[in-house]
Parts: C-alpha cells; sequence; structure tokens
C-alpha cells in the first residue's frame, strides 16, 4: 500500500481528477476512492485496514495497488522511462522513485549503448537529487560505476568524480555523511588538474567542480565570499553555444548565487535576487516545483520584514505540503510557518506547526530539523510565558546538544537557549551572550537573530542594535 498511498497523497485536485475519468472499475476504483479520500490519515497505507475496506485478500490488494500506480503514472506521465523517473523525483516520491528507478534497470539489456548511457546518467543524477536524508553513498558509487563502464569516456568519469565529491560535501555540512571526507581540497585540485590537462570541454566536469569548490569555501574554510566567485564561474558556463545543462541546472546555479548572498548577509539583495528568478518563469515551470530555495526565500523575506511576501510563499507552495500531508516536505513546510508566526508573536499558532512537524522528524536521521523544532518550540512558549518550562527546555536542549557533540565550545546552537533563558527572566545579556546575540544576526542564523530579538521585545529587554541589510 505504499506506493499508492505515497503517490495519491501527492496528487493535486485536477490530477485526481484526469485519473478519475479513466475507466478504473471494480475493487479497482473502490480502493483509487478509498485511498483518494483517506490520503491524509496515517492508517492509509495499513494493508489490514485497506483490505477490510475494499473486502479483498492480501494478495488482490497488492496486485489492485501495482496496477493503481501503473494506470496513474502512465496517465499523468505518459511518456513513461526517464520522464517517469524526473516526475517521481519533482514530486519528491522517494519510495516509488527508487522502485522504479529498479524496476527499469532490469529491461535496459537489450537497450542501444546511448539510450543505457543517458539511462543512468539520469539515475546517477536523480541519486544525489533527492532529499538529503534520502541520499545513500553506496547507490550514488553504484550508478557512477555503472554509467562509466557503459559511456567508456574519460569526460563521463571527470564529471562523475566531480559531482560526486560536491554531492557528499553537501552531505558532510548537513551532518549527515558516516565518514568524514578526507583532504577534500586536495581531492578537488587533482579533479581540476585532470579536467584542464584534458583535451575535452567537460563542460559538467567544470559545472560541478565549481560547485564543489564553492561547498568547501563555504562550508570547510568559511570563506562565503571565494565561494560566491566559484559560483559565478558556473553561470559563464552557460553562456557556451549549445552547452549542455538542462532548465533545472540553469535555475539552481542562479538559486545558489541568491544563497550566496544571504551567507555574506546580504539580506535585502538576495531577497530580491530570489524574486527575480522565480518571476522569471512560468508559473507552472516544473522548476519551481522545487521548495529548498523557496524555503530560502521565505527565510530572507521574514529576515528582512517583508512578511506578506513570505506569507504568498506559505498560503501557495507550503500550504499544499501542509494538506498533502507529504511526510518529506512535511516537516521543511512547517519549521516555516512556525518562524513566520513567531515572529508576528502567534506563539499559539507556532506551536501547532511545531508538534506536527515533531510528529514526522525522524531525530536520527537530520539533526538540523531536531534543532530548529527546539528553537521554535522554546520561542513559543517563551511568548507564552511559560518562564518555568522556557528555563527547563533549555537545560534539556543544551543536554541534547552535548550528546551530538554540539557543545558550546564548538557550536553556536546552545547559545540561542541561554539568551531566551535570560530574556524570560528579563536579564540583560553578559558580554558572551551579547557577541553571540550579534553573530545570530549574520549569515544564515539571521531569521534566528529576528525569533530572539522578537523575544527581547517581548520581555523589554534591552540588547544590541543591529542593522540588518
Amino acid at each position: 500500500m505504499r506506493y499508492l498511498a505515497e503517490l495519491t497523497k501527492s496528487l493535486t485536485a485536477e490530477e485526481y481528477g484526469q485519473i478519475n475519468s479513466l475507466e478504473i472499475k471494480g475493487k479497482a476504483k473502490l480502493l483509487l476512492e478509498w485511498t483518494w479520500q483517506n490520503r491524509h490519515q496515517p492508517y492509509v497505507q495499513e494493508v489490514d485496514r485497506a483490505r477490510q475496506e475494499i473486502g479483498v485478500t492480501e494478495g488482490t490488494l497488492f496486485k489492485l495497488n501495482s496496477i493503481l500506480c501503473n494506470q496513474i503514472c502512465e496517465c499523468l506521465v505518459p511518456e513513461g522511462g526517464l520522464h517517469l523517473i524526473k516526475w517521481l523525483l519533482k514530486k519528491v516520491l522517494m519510495a516509488n522513485l527508487f522502485h522504479e528507478m529498479k524496476l527499469m534497470e532490469k529491461k535496459i539489456g537489450n537497450l542501444p549503448k546511448a539510450d543505457k548511457i543517458e539511462f543512468y546518467a539520469v539515475c546517477f543524477e536523480a541519486a544525489q537529487r533527492v532529499p538529503l536524508k534520502f541520499i545513500d553513498e553506496k547507490l550514488v558509487r553504484y550508478y557512477a560505476k555503472k554509467l562509466r563502464q557503459v559511456s567508456q569516456n574519460p569526460e563521463t568519469d571527470l564529471y562523475t568524480e566531480a559531482m560526486m565529491l560536491a554531492t557528499f560535501l553537501y552531505c558532510q555540512s548537513a551532518g549527515i555523511l558516516p565518514d568524514k571526507i578526507k583532504n577534500p581540497l586536495a581531492q578537488l585540485q587533482k579533479i581540476e588538474r585532470n579536467i584542464y590537462s584534458s583535451s575535452l570541454p567537460c563542460l559538467r566536469a567544470h559545472y560541478y567542480l565549481n560547485r564543489a569548490y564553492s561547498l568547501y569555501y563555504n562550508d570547510v574554510e568559511f570563506e562565503p565570499e571565494i565561494s560566491l566567485e566559484w559560483l559565478k564561474k558556473s553561470l559563464r558556463l552557460f553562456e557556451y553555444p549549445e552547452h549542455p545543462f538542462n532548465d533545472d541546472e540553469v535555475f539552481v546555479s542562479r538559486c545558489r548565487i541568491a544563497e550566496a548572498l544571504y551567507a555574506l548577509s546580504e539580506y535585502s539583495e538576495a531577497q530580491a535576487m530570489y524574486g527575480e528568478i522565480f518571476k522569471s518563469y512560468p508559473p507552472d515551470s516544473l522548476v519551481l516545483q522545487e521548495h529548498y530555495h523557496h524555503t530560502k526565500f521565505i527565510q530572507l523575506s521574514l529576515i528582512t520584514g517583508r512578511y506578506e511576501a513570505a506569507y504568498a510563499v506559505l498560503s501557495t507552495k507550503m500550504k499544499r505540503v501542509i494538506d498533502s500531508k507529504h511526510t518529506t516536505l512535511l516537516t521543511l513546510a512547517a519549521i516555516s510557518y512556525a518562524k513566520y508566526h513567531i515572529l508576528l508573536k502567534e506563539g499559539d499558532k507556532a506551536l501547532e506547526y511545531v508538534q506536527l512537524a515533531q510528529g514526522f522528524n525522524k531525530k536520527d536521521l537530520y539533526v538540523q530539523y531536531e534543532v530548529e523544532l527546539r528553537n521554535l518550540q522554546i520561542a513559543a512558549f517563551a511568548l507564552a510565558g511559560d518562564e518555568e518550562f522556557v528555563l527547563t527546555l533549555s537545560r534539556k536542549n543544551l543536554r541534547y546538544l552535548r550528546s551530538k557533540g554540539l557543545g558550546l565550545e564548538n557550536s553556536n546552537y546552545g547559545f540561542f537557549y541561554q539568551m531566551v533563558a535570560a530574556f524570560v527572566r528579563k536579564t540583560e545579556l553578559n558580554t558572551t551572550l551579547s557577541e553571540k546575540y550579534k553573530d545570530y544576526h549574520r549569515g544564515y542564523y539571521a531569521v534566528y537573530g529576528r525569533i530572539l530579538f522578537t523575544i527581547a521585545q517581548h520581555y523589554q529587554v534591552a540588547v544590541p542594535e543591529i542593522n540588518i541589510r
């Protein structure tokens, strides 16, 4: 039931209307209607519940599940094949995506070499464009190996090495890579030497080398200015006639420039750039179906006090995620809503979204989400005036961070709780916390800096004056 439940949950009303117009009859029709009507219920994936409701055996249920999944995909993506893989990736249907990739691989044995190369290239990139917690290093390396074997092209070797290093640097910065990358700069320089010594154009290798260098300087060396320069080099690659890059890659490259400006605390410029990028594509464009950069736009809008701009994205794109109960994206959307309501001093509403997200967030998979939810929870209770509980949460959250190796000696996370505790006690910040308060108004921390300012203002505690650009 999992594949059908997740697929149905992702559908819009218009898409369901298309499917409902098909000649689906009998038990299959009953199962489709039952799944659609209960798509937001946790029991929708329960085999026994579905079997009893529809009145079929377990074997028949699984057969109907498979038939309906195929009919839905054929209806909405009639081209099938690699178009289906790309569609599932856009829909963030991870279980369905990996299932289809496995099924398709079994059928490519007799295909021409060019088709095999295209298949493995799409799978190789898809395995790295999934949400962070779904990136599987072994699977990425598997598809890289298969692509190289089929391609037998030195340019492919360079491009796969560069893209994998960029992906794994990104995973390392998010704390989800089991083993730390050894000597990343040496690896980057080796790939760079090989690219420049090649007689081939290697544009895709250049593109991902630039991406990897930008991540290295941003997340390892903490030099965002140098990171931005590497990102700008990728934009120049798009000026080549007949370049090999698709709309997604051009869109993401432009967005990463805006994200780099965010890291440099150029908040108004970054917010405006994101807005212009989004407006340059038709509203129904596939590239606009992504959520990561729209979340960054929401944060920047909140930091700069453009609440209407933030709400415009929340009430459309993020509301659809919340309404669909999309398990992969729900935490991201709920966190965005909670930040918005806290800055409007609507602690009760913020807490509703925190509690919603906590029910979906797997603490062992993505520590950043857990930290953010704890930040927003304590902020909501602070605005509610529950001083005793805030102090209890502060101590509890500091213990949690230490258990994850994020103590005050090596991370700024814990200072957030100390500052909130000081505000609810109506105590001015000491010298150390005053400096940390300023840090929380720089780079990616700034949305929490605005939250700290909101709490301090609520308790009428004087704080250092910060100028937000």
